[in-house]
Formats: C-alpha cells, structure tokens, sequence
C-alpha cells in the first residue's frame, strides 16, 4: 500500500484499510442510484457498516482528521453520500465539514451541496432536541395555535397596563392588530378545515358560525349546514370580514382539546398501554422464544414520549400513527375511536419502537426490516404481525386485504407457505448491529433470513424482497 498521510492525534495506521473497503464496495457506484446495490448485498453491507463504524469511531474522537480521511474514499459519489448518509453528525461545529471536504480537494459543487445538508442538518438536531424535550414537559409548541394566541395574549395583557403613554398604546395597538392579522393569515396558509368542524361541536361557537354566517345569506334551510358555515367562514377569513374575537375563539378551543388529549394519552401510556404491552412482550418471549430481551425492551422504551399530531400542523399526513425519532404519534382521529383501535394502533407503534436501532451507530436507517427506503412493506408487515401476537389477534383471515397492512401480510405469509420460517423473520427484525459485537454477529439474523429466501426463489431473495415492494407500490 502507498505511504498514507500521517494523521494527527495517533490514530493507528490500519484506519486505510477500511477506507479501501470503502472503495472497494463502490467501485462501479457512477451515481446517486447505484448505490441502492448494497441494500440488496447483506455481505457487503455487514462490511461497509463495519468500516463506517470505524471511521465514526475516530472523526467522532479526532474531528480535524476528517479531510485526509475523506481523500482516501476514491470514488467522488461515494464520497458525498458517504459524507452525507454517515458522517454528518460528526461534525457540529459551523464550517468544520466544509473545511474538511476544502481538506479532500473535494470539487467545489460537492463542498456547497454537502454544506448545505449540514445546515439542514443542524437546524433538524436543533429542532429534534427542542421538540424531545418539550414534549416532556408537556409543552404545548406541537400545536396550532400556540404561538399565535401567545402573542396575541402577550399583546392584550400589554395594552391593560395603566401606565402607558398615548405613543406606547398606538404602538401596542398596532401589535395587537397584526397578532390578529397573523391569525387568520395562518388559517388561511394551513388550509385544514377539521378544526373548524371540532369547534362547532361546541354549542356556544357553533351558535357564533351560525350567527355570523347567516350575515352573509346562510340559510338554517341549506343542504350540508355545517360544510356551508364552514365555507362562509373562510370566505370571510379571505375577505378580512371574520371577526377577531371569534376567530381567536375558534382557535383556542382547538388549541385546548389537543393539550388536554395529549395530557390524556401521556397518562394512559404510562398507566395503561405501557404496563400491557411489556406484559404481552415478556409472554411471547417466554412462550414463542422471541429473541429480543426484556432489557432492551426496556431500555428503548424508556424516554419515548407520545403525542397526538395535530392534523392543522401535519395536514398530508394520512396514516393514524407513526414512530419516529424516539416519539410515537397517534392522529386524532384514531385517539377519539374507540379503545380497542387506540390500543392496536399504540401496540404497532411500540413494537416499531423496539425494533428501531441505535441511531448512533445506524445512521438512522435502520428500523425492523426496513433499510432505509427499501423492504418497508415487510417491516410493516413483520410490526403489525407482531403486533397482532400481542393483541391476541388472528394473523391470516378472510377479510386480511381489508385490514391494517393487510396486503402486506398477504405477501408475508406467501412467503412463509413457501418454506420461510417465522422464527427465522423474527431474528432479522430484531437483529442487534452493536458495534461491540465481533463482526459476524452483526446481521446475522438478515443474513440468515435472506440465505434461506435465496434456497427459495429462482431468482433471488432480495429480488423478490424488491418485486414485492414494486408490485404493492403500484
């Protein structure tokens, strides 16, 4: 091997040898696509982890050897989305990536891209951290509203003051007045109508609307009533016409029933879902030999927080819930159902939630079955699969293509009709990549399972995997 540049801090030479694993892994990478390759190749990607592990290892602890790291990765694609996808964490401070990659000689076009991921990539840390511990505190900030009514409060309160001055009211007038403005101008961009909907349900308001829209031609008599008033309303919100009180009414109620369903669903997780789902989680252990411990249950469920999304801040969102980054979020809509749903749609979340792995050292791509964008159809089948053990719940029925992922698990059974075992799915789902293990133990639940897949299909386990995928994308 060529002389390597002499890197500071001491690190040990043999650091080379895993940046030409690296180049090795992405010879024929020639774009952005290529890469896909390796989501497909558990061998290759065992290694690559292995080897990005190292380098995280020492970047994390030598920061300033990044550029003459960086120099060693040959292949320019590989480079930035090595930089991008893994090393991005690494470098907090303002400018150190940028200087790094000026370090690589890397071409002035990847510099700007990959500075501008960095940037994003601090204020997403930044946002993460606020939002994590907020919700903790059980703060309000998730929902609409907050900061909207605090201003215009804030403003309020300013004007009762007795000892302003005539220039100190006009001002705090006009402070009120754009508080207003700034209002309805967000209902307007949010473009939700469901609040509105849930105000109504409110006799008072619903009395307000009514009153208001009859000033503009509403008629008791008008087919689809409440669609109408809600439609007056907004045209009136367009128009400037809506009256400040009412609109600020309106939102307030909004505002009040997601805080006091978000304090509900915070108690019921730690009094009622959480005990049960440990409960049933220790029984299929101990029954079907499920192989996760009670310990790293436990350990990734401590800390999780829980909130009910607010549709009016999240309106393209369509699913009931969802886990992402340490927070398991359940809509409205499925908090309100009845509690049989509630507790499926927490109980499918959870077990997302255990299978997610540590995000220092997968990058966050790593969750059950799912690689990054790829086998996310078999990860949410293996989830509800379990989630369904859990329950009590049959896992193969008739009406299965009607239910939660029911198409999914269709395609997962096939699968196990075919020869696949269960036991073999649930090792992969709940495969541990702890850097600390020796190497062959990382994945070896995936390679286990994509071995047997490959006994199975002609043309392929990870093929099928993939055919599957387009096949229910379409």
């Amino acid at each position: 091997m060529e002389h390597q540049p002499e890197l500071e801090g001491g690190t040990e030479a043999a650091l080379w040898e895993e940046c030409e694993i690296l180049n090795q892994a992405f010879v024929d990478v020639g774009s952005p696509e290529d890469m896909e390759f390796l989501n497909g190749d558990a061998e290759g990607l065992r290694s690559v982890h292995a080897a990005l592990d190292r380098l995280e290892e020492v970047l994390a602890r030598e920061p300033q050897n990044g550029g003459k790291i960086l120099r060693r990765i040959a292949n320019p694609v590989a480079r930035v989305a090595i930089v991008e996808e893994f090393l991005l964490p690494l470098f907090d401070e303002a400018g150190a990536l940028r200087q790094a990659m000026t370090d690589a000689e890397c071409p002035l076009s990847d510099i700007e891209r990959v500075s501008a991921v960095q940037e994003a990539h601090e204020r997403y840390r930044e946002s993460r951290a606020c939002t994590s511990r907020k919700l903790g505190e059980g703060d309000s900030s998730h929902v609409f509203g907050d900061e909207e009514l605090s201003r215009l409060w804030d403003a309020r309160d300013e004007l009762a003051r007795p000892d302003l001055s005539e220039r100190e009211r006009h001002q705090l007038q006009e402070k009120l007045v754009a508080a207003q403005e700034t209002l309805a101008e967000r209902v307007l961009r949010v473009g939700n109508r469901n609040f509105l909907f849930v105000s109504m349900k409110d006799p008072s308001l619903a009395e307000k609307m009514t009153d208001f829209a009859a000033t503009r031609g509403f008629g008791a008599s008008d087919p689809e009533p409440s669609e109408k008033i809600v439609d007056v309303l907004l045209d009136g919100l367009e128009r400037g016409e809506v009256p400040s009180e009412l609109l600020e009414q309106l939102v307030e109620k909004h505002h009040v029933e997601m805080v006091r369903m978000n304090a509900e669903l915070r108690e019921r997780m730690k009094t009622e879902f959480l005990p049960a789902f440990k409960t049933t989680m220790r029984a299929l252990i101990e029954r079907d030999g499920l192989p996760v411990s009670m310990e790293r249950i436990d350990g990734l469920l401590d800390g999780l927080q829980f909130r009910v999304f607010d549709m009016v801040v999240t309106p393209r969102v369509t699913t009931g819930g969802w886990y992402a980054h340490g927070v398991v979020n359940v809509s409205p809509d499925v908090y309100a159902e009845k509690a049989g749903d509630l507790k499926h749609t927490m109980f499918h979340e959870l077990v997302h939630a255990v299978s997610a792995r540590d995000v220092q050292h997968t990058h966050e791509k790593r969750m059950g079955l799912s690689m990054g964008d790829y086998f996310n159809w078999l990860n949410e089948a293996k989830t509800e699969e379990i989630a369904r053990r859990c329950l009590g719940l049959p896992l193969r029925d008739a009406r299965m293509e009607f239910e939660v992922y029911g198409l999914e698990r269709q395609e997962l059974n096939a699968l196990y009709d075919l020869g696949l075992s269960r036991e073999v799915v649930d090792r992969a789902f709940f495969d541990d990549l702890d850097p600390d293990l020796p190497k062959e133990k990382r994945l070896e639940g995936w390679r286990a399972m994509t071995k047997a897949l490959n006994k199975m299909c002609p043309e392929g386990g990870t093929r099928r995997l993939r055919d599957i995928q387009t096949r229910l994308a379409a």
